[in-house]
């Protein structure tokens, strides 16, 4: 199979513009030319792609589910292209950055976007992954940085507090302890408990001087599973607290969990022995200053969504 990205893009052009004459003419190419682009595409897939009807083209099924495919192709080529002249422009170039899916959804990427509308030469691409992972990406310089809880780390990781949070319990609202803004951590005795894996299981009961078992807490890997489970009423989930926003979408309450009060620190990680990307430091002044207590987080998404 000999895909090229030109049969992609002449792909591409006839489904935006229903007409091989109309995306012909926007690829300043001949509707021959582009027919044969099409013919070829067809031919390597082994399937057809268009529906062609005097008046209009349309996609066949098999063009429809191979359409996203061919717009990821694309997209990637042109962030490719757009990242490759920012470097040689001399701009700030590209940054990875490694955090938790809850973190990116409440914190991160409000303020990637409010960070590239006033420095647009800058790509920040976020991995996703559990906590412990983050760091482990960071050692392994496959990320640049890395925000997250703060857990052990390699000798080459260093560390600087963001911000605190407070664990939380999360509860259906039929559950007994509804309404009440506080719980105690001896009341969750017999309770079916959930984390987030790599929350941190050992260390919360070590907070707690072990009053409670955990040893039986199921460990979930995103925080959507942990809060439809317990949106179930058969289970309550322990999280920090800046999952508030996300707590209406799935109808649930949150107390915080009191005697002890157990803090988090959030975390910014960097390598000792990884030299800065270029814009890095600039962007965790940045962070620094967006991620302080007090600073504006994401807005959950719209119930039912």
């Amino acid at each position: 199979m000999n895909i090229t990205l030109r049969q992609l893009e002449a792909f591409s052009h006839i489904e935006r513009f229903g007409s091989f004459v109309r995306a012909a003419r926007e690829m300043c190419l001949t509707q021959s030319a582009l027919s044969h682009l099409a013919r070829e595409l067809e031919q390597n897939l082994g399937f057809p792609l268009f529906r062609r009807t005097t008046r209009s083209v349309r996609l066949t099924r098999e063009g429809e589910a191979f359409l996203p495919y061919a717009r990821r192709i694309l997209t990637n080529l042109d962030s490719a292209v757009e990242c490759a002249r920012a470097l040689s422009a001399g701009e700030e170039g590209v940054l990875r950055v490694a955090t938790t899916p809850l973190l990116a959804s409440t914190h991160l990427m409000s303020a990637v976007a409010r960070y590239q509308e006033v420095n647009p030469g800058v790509h920040i691409h976020v991995q996703e992954a559990i906590a412990s992972e983050t760091i482990q990406l960071l050692a392994d310089e496959k990320v640049d940085l890395a925000i997250g809880p703060q857990r052990s780390m390699p000798k080459e990781v260093v560390s600087e507090t963001l911000f605190t949070s407070r664990l939380a319990l999360l509860r259906a609202k039929t559950h007994y302890t509804a309404g009440r803004p506080s719980v105690k951590w001896r009341e969750l005795e017999g309770e079916q408990l959930v984390l987030a894996k790599g929350g941190g299981k050992e260390t919360i009961g070590a907070d707690i001087k072990h009053m409670i078992s955990l040893d039986a807490a199921r460990e979930v890997e995103h925080f959507t599973t942990l809060m439809a489970l317990a949106s179930s009423g058969k289970c309550v989930a322990i999280a920090n607290d800046y999952i508030e926003p996300f707590l209406a979408v799935y109808n649930l309450e949150m107390a915080h969990l009191v005697q002890p009060v157990v803090r988090r620190k959030i975390a910014l990680y960097t390598s000792r022995s990884q030299s800065l990307a270029r814009g890095a430091g600039k962007f965790m002044d940045f962070l620094r200053s967006a991620l302080r207590p007090g600073a504006p987080a994401a807005n959950a998404p719209p119930a039912g969504n």
